[in-house]
């Protein structure tokens, strides 16, 4: 409110036509940067929920405890034996069955190869289970996705669901139109995450890193905290890979080339922090060595130990916010419609060295400690696996319409 009064007044007091221009631009640009980012902002919001559902934002994970629990984009769902139902803020609605995982992104996508433009658009990824989708009353691109297939829904709703043994993509559209790339089997289909859900790794994963965080709020411990954002940060980069290494439509396989880069200078920084943490523990225990040793001549010694052990802390400490600073800034850039992929990886690898600086030193001063592991960058993976089935499927490998086959018109879900 107080900056609301002060703009105005500014705004008051610019009488002449010189000044205008210039408060104007000076309005505009503190509104700019009171407004969030497209990663910060909420796209939508939980709008009812039972059972044991799980929302991995960042790197956090946390269970759903009321209705409201807003939702950014990129963040990640995961119900167990429960369901979950985000209504976005322009009506549009996805309703999550239980053991389901799916990501939702929405942000403005640049198009075209000599006219460009961007457009907002929302994709919803299936990594396992089934939804029901119904898009909104804007003009947000929607796009339902899995490892296997894109399918761009246009004034629909449909079910959607992605088996990660088989390999096997689900449409099953109510209303409206989809234009399908990839491989997808039409028609009304079972859950699948049911029977699968205990044998998929990504969906494991998450899972893992939700019980981690809770073990590491209940020792309050900094670095079993730090652990657990590395392991939540991990399930990102391990989604990302999949569709790197199985999607049929660039644009998808780009993104998730973006996501991984991201998540690997996000995961550097997150390292850093727990060798840093496991120093710091080091130290702890060094200067209650030094306070409890009655040997004169060895508290000297202890002493210079202590001192020696303050300064490789400090070293890493710097090592450490270097890598965040990496971090922060390759989240700036993925945060835009364009990300410069090379300037990611660029970021990555220099959070990824000074991960390294830090763990070289918590080596030397605690050696006895195993130091965090950082998973290699696939961001160059390209490869494109097939799907082979004898169940008749619809495939395109263009944005065509395609409609349902089902001879039975089906009725969309309460």
């Amino acid at each position: 409110m107080k900056n609301s009064k002060k703009l105005a007044g500014i705004f008051i007091k610019a009488t002449s036509m010189k000044t205008y221009p210039m408060v104007m631009m000076m309005m505009i640009l503190a509104v700019l940067l009171i407004l969030p980012s497209f990663a910060e902002a909420s796209i939508g919001r939980i709008s009812s929920f039972k059972g044991e559902v799980l929302v991995q934002s960042g790197d956090t994970v946390k269970k759903v405890v009321a209705t409201g629990h807003q939702v950014k984009t990129g963040d990640m769902l995961l119900t167990k034996k429960g369901e979950a139902q985000v209504t976005f803020t322009d009506g549009g609605i996805v309703k999550v069955n239980p053991n389901t995982q799916i990501m939702i992104q929405e942000r403005p996508e640049e198009s075209g190869t000599f006219f460009k433009s961007t457009a907002m658009t929302r994709r919803i990824t299936v990594f396992l289970g089934k939804l029901w989708f119904k898009s909104g009353q804007s003009r947000t691109n929607n796009f339902l996705q899995s490892p296997t297939a894109v399918c761009g829904i246009r004034g629909s709703d449909a079910d959607y669901g992605f088996n990660p043994t088989s390999m096997q993509t689900f449409l099953n559209m109510y209303s409206g139109e989809a234009a399908v790339v990839g491989n997808v089997i039409r028609g009304f289909f079972e859950n699948p995450g049911i029977s699968e859900a205990a044998k998929t790794r990504v969906y494991q994963a998450l899972v893992q890193a939700h019980d981690k965080t809770e073990q590491a709020q209940a020792t309050g411990k900094e670095v079993d905290q730090a652990k657990a954002k590395v392991e939540t940060l991990q399930v990102v980069k391990e989604a990302a890979v999949i569709l790197v290494q199985n999607n049929p439509d660039a644009k998808v396989r780009e993104m998730a080339q973006v996501a991984n880069a991201t998540v690997d200078a996000n995961i550097a920084a997150a390292n850093a922090k727990v060798a840093v943490e496991q120093i710091k523990e080091k130290q702890k225990e060094q200067e209650k060595t030094v306070k409890e040793e009655k040997d004169k001549a060895k508290v000297e010694e202890e002493k210079e130990a202590a001192k020696k052990l303050a300064e490789d802390a400090k070293k890493a400490e710097e090592a450490a916010k270097a890598a965040e600073q990496a971090a922060q800034e390759a989240n700036k850039i993925a945060d835009t419609a364009n990300p410069d992929l090379e300037k990611l990886n660029q970021l990555a690898e220099q959070a990824q060295q000074e991960e390294k600086k830090v763990e070289a030193i918590q080596k030397e001063v605690a050696p006895t400690t195993v130091a965090p592991t950082t998973v290699a960058p696939t961001t160059s993976v390209q490869t494109t696996s097939v799907m082979t089935t004898t169940v008749e499927v619809t495939t395109t490998t263009s944005s065509t319409t395609s409609s349902t086959t089902s001879t039975v018109k089906p009725t969309s879900p309460p």
